[in-house]
């Protein structure tokens, strides 16, 4: 019989729950490595505003892979070190355009997951925490979806 951790999470819960937190850890370390990649390849007339708007998406995929860690071992579930994941692809040469239809359809995958992942927590304060990301990544999602709606990704003609 496996002895109680602080948390009182133990058993089955416990091992769920770690399963949830390494692959949101997992992906969400993707997907910040990716949006530096392509934060740094991107070109083009609105290099400047795309530059900064990716910056600004990666700085808070970062805060957000800190706050799950944090969770995570406040919840007693061991967590490895955080380190720079690398992206899995690079963006080099890749149209603005495909960068943004990519992390939007990254950011709509890990919103879909994550409420899949609350709907089967026995952790309020994980479900908290991790509802607070999919409202992340909704918002994200809503302005890629803007950006990439547009057929120049921004540059101000429309479809």
């Amino acid at each position: 019989m496996q002895s109680p951790k602080p948390t009182g999470i133990t058993g089955k819960a416990r091992e769920s729950l770690a399963k949830i937190f390494d692959h949101v850890l997992r992906s969400e370390g993707s997907l910040s490595a990716t949006t530096r990649d392509y934060r740094w390849s991107v070109t083009g007339p609105n290099l400047y505003s795309l530059h900064r708007l990716l910056d600004e998406q990666r700085r808070q995929l970062d805060y957000w892979l800190d706050r799950v860690m944090e969770r995570a071992r406040s919840a007693g579930i061991p967590v490895p070190a955080r380190s720079d994941a690398t992206a899995p692809a690079g963006g080099a040469g890749l149209p603005p355009r495909t960068m943004i239809g990519d992390l939007l359809a990254r950011h709509e995958a890990m919103a879909r997951q994550l409420r899949d992942d609350i709907a089967r927590l026995a952790d309020p304060g994980t479900a908290e925490v991790l509802t607070r990301l999919v409202e992340f990544h909704e918002t994200t999602a809503w302005m890629l979806r803007m950006l990439h709606s547009d057929s120049g990704a921004g540059s101000g003609r429309t479809a």
